[in-house]
């Protein structure tokens, strides 16, 4: 047995290697690398996962929708036959997945336009479903195409 080593009692692990902390650099998501790694030497520059965006806050986004759909063509031209706040329209936008088939007013256009199940509004538009609007106004008595 050559000196530098100690003789195991029979049984017993070997201890295992401890790495200097100091050695240690931190990856993406705090994993700990070491300096020996394989390629890890001479490292010119870390490129690290971007931070996940913030979701917006429901309620602001809800009264940001309000305010669009108040100061909307819809709501100028219609808002009087609709007699309803702009809280009941059931409003949706950017983001929003539609559940069901729906048939959603274009906010500033005033077209109707259909939604099958599962689709997604990917556009900054805002719609409001028509069936929180009068049967004479959706069917295009009164002025929405």
């Amino acid at each position: 047995m050559a000196e530098n080593e100690k003789e195991q009692p029979r049984g017993q692990p070997a201890a295992a290697k401890t790495e200097d902390l100091d050695d240690a650099r931190r990856g993406a998501g705090g994993i700990t690398l070491a300096t020996r790694e394989i390629g890890g030497g001479a490292i010119a520059e870390e490129h690290r996962a971007p931070e996940p965006e913030a979701e917006a806050d429901p309620r602001v986004v809800a009264m940001e929708r309000q305010r669009r759909a108040a100061a909307s063509k819809v709501a100028r031209e219609f808002g009087a036959v609709i007699g309803r706040p702009v809280t009941d329209w059931g409003l949706m936008g950017k983001g929003d997945r539609v559940r069901g088939h729906m048939i959603l007013v274009d906010l500033e256009s005033g077209k109707k336009e259909r939604f099958l199940p599962g689709s997604r509004i990917e556009e900054d538009r805002l719609y409001a479903n028509t069936r929180n609007f009068p049967v004479a106004l959706v069917t295009g008595k009164l002025g929405l195409e």
